[in-house]
């Protein structure tokens, strides 16, 4: 489970209220296709976004979409314009930076693209359109914004550019950043590496090369004799700081060239620059890392089928390379929200159930439902969904929910579809979310002796830290009781699912009878 931290609480905050730097809230492809991506929504809610995917699931695509959004009329040129001989005088993007086609290819037609921005005076739309063999509606007409796209090429250093080597005795300081930023750059930097930078230069060669220039324990080196990882990471954060307040930073595959421990620092990194310059990230990852650092509004997973492209917000990240590792072989796949509802009913059932089924976190309430759509959508119906208790008395909406996201795509009545997703879309026990619940349950009886030797304390103790943790917020429930025992919260958690278990015979039997009804099916 997700540990909101105070500067994720200050970025959601002032994320949601800006209306200085027209963050981006909303894109929709409304009709047509480019390449990957078909019709389809995502909503933002944080200033990082993170989308993970299989290869060819549009993730590249969605990125160059969203960096052809708004028009920078500034004097700042991103890297990647930069290095564009044609673009040098044109400081953004327009879509042919992004999508070249042969002549055999169809390439971009009757194509609608929405943004929604939060602007100074309210929300915003925006529309991009194509029609065939036509341009682009004006782009001096989007919104005003400095974006910068940070591409995989960002990666490639330059002593393996001929380029870079032809002028590297020409290149010269360029003192583009103020003492102040470039003590930011530098320590930032340290962090994410783990080294102690004393000094950062930043070189040009004319308006196209440049070249970084560092100095740690002594030694005085530039890139052209930097890390692969060092130099894209220094590129990356210096990309951000020249930027500027409010500005969009687009950065595909965010990890590369990072271990798992600079991954962790250089999110902790960006969160603080994005509170710092009011800045917005979106970004595409392959690692588990990455994700796992930032708050479930922040991650999207795209799945392509055919001419069809659904996003899965709030994912969790062992749904997500779940998926990319491929789905097991198991006969029934149960979807939970998060990891305390696979602790719940993974410690509920019999071995023997157990060993038959695949408990999966999805993340969300939400990204479940969108995940069933799918689901039932490809005809794939070897699963069951246990929201959270406290989504009972929404049932009835999230069905007729699902059924409008299918759209025209659903050929039976709605109380078919109905009666199929009363037996799959069931609900943990209780009222309110699973974690306030078993504690709760847990502290209505009179005897804890089962948790008193599981924890090696006293009955008081039990007693004192089970009211605690009632009274800790919502989700920070089992977080509480961590803190005052000492051990893993895993550990607890699944302590009080199986004191839950020895204490609630009926729910637990209904559970797993919920869950029989649908592998006898299969049988």
């Amino acid at each position: 489970m997700y540990k909101q931290s105070q500067i994720d609480q200050s970025n959601f905050k002032w994320f949601e209220k800006d209306i200085s730097i027209n963050s981006l809230q909303e894109i929709s492809v409304l009709q047509g296709h480019i390449r990957g991506v078909f019709p389809m929504e995502v909503f933002f809610r944080y200033p990082i976004s993170a989308f993970v995917g299989e290869n060819g699931s549009g993730k590249s695509t969605l990125l160059a979409l969203i960096s052809c959004s708004f028009h920078n009329v500034t004097k700042f040129c991103p890297q990647s314009k930069q290095q564009r001989a044609a673009s040098k005088e044109r400081p953004y993007y327009t879509y042919g930076d992004f999508f070249t086609f042969h002549p055999s290819e169809n390439g971009i037609s009757e194509i609608q693209i929405k943004i929604k921005y939060l602007s100074s005076t309210g929300p915003k739309y925006d529309i991009r359109k194509k029609k065939p063999s036509g341009k682009w509606n004006d782009f001096n007409r989007r919104p005003n914004r400095v974006v910068s796209f940070l591409g995989i090429n960002r990666l490639v250093p330059p002593s393996e550019s001929s380029a870079h080597r032809h002028h590297s005795k020409h290149f010269s300081s360029a003192n583009v950043l103020t003492t102040d930023q470039t003590k930011e750059l530098r320590e930032a930097l340290s962090r994410i590496l783990g080294r102690r930078y004393s000094e950062i230069d930043f070189m040009t060669c004319g308006r196209m090369y440049r070249l970084f220039s560092t100095r740690q324990n002594g030694t005085k080196y530039t890139s052209f004799n930097m890390g692969a990882g060092e130099n894209a990471v220094l590129g990356l954060l210096f990309e951000v700081i020249r930027a500027g307040r409010g500005a969009l930073i687009v950065i595909d595959e965010i990890e590369l060239g990072l271990h798992a421990k600079a991954q962790k620092q250089l999110v902790k990194e960006l969160k603080q620059f994005c509170e710092r310059y009011h800045c917005q990230i979106v970004c595409s990852t392959h690692s588990k890392t990455i994700l796992d650092e930032l708050p479930p509004e922040a991650r999207f997973f795209l799945r392509r089928d055919d001419n069809r492209t659904d996003i899965i917000p709030e994912i969790t990240s062992e749904y997500a390379f779940g998926q990319l590792s491929g789905e097991s072989g198991t006969e029934l796949k149960i979807f939970v929200e998060d990891e305390v509802g696979k602790a719940f009913v993974e410690n509920s059932i019999s071995n023997s159930i157990r060993e038959r089924v695949s408990v999966i976190p999805i993340g969300s309430d939400q990204a479940v439902l969108t995940h069933l759509v799918v689901h039932y959508r490809e005809k794939d119906y070897s699963f069951i969904a246990f929201l959270d208790g406290d989504k009972q008395l929404e049932k009835t909406k999230a069905i007729k929910q699902m059924k409008a996201k299918m759209e025209k795509q659903i050929d039976c009545t709605y109380k078919d579809f109905e009666d199929f997703f009363s037996k799959r879309l069931q609900y943990l026990p209780g009222n309110v979310w699973p974690e306030k619940y078993l504690i709760d349950e847990a502290l209505k009886q009179d005897q804890h002796e089962v948790l008193c030797n599981a924890w090696s304390v006293s009955e008081n103790e039990v007693v004192t830290f089970l009211e605690q943790a009632s009274v800790a917020g919502k989700h920070h429930e089992f977080h509480s009781l961590s803190d005052n025992l000492h051990l893993s919260a895993e550990q607890v958690r699944a302590d009080i699912v199986r004191f839950y278990k020895q204490t609630h015979n009926e729910d637990i039997s209904n559970l797993e009878r919920k869950i029989n009804e649908l592998l006898n099916l299969r049988s």
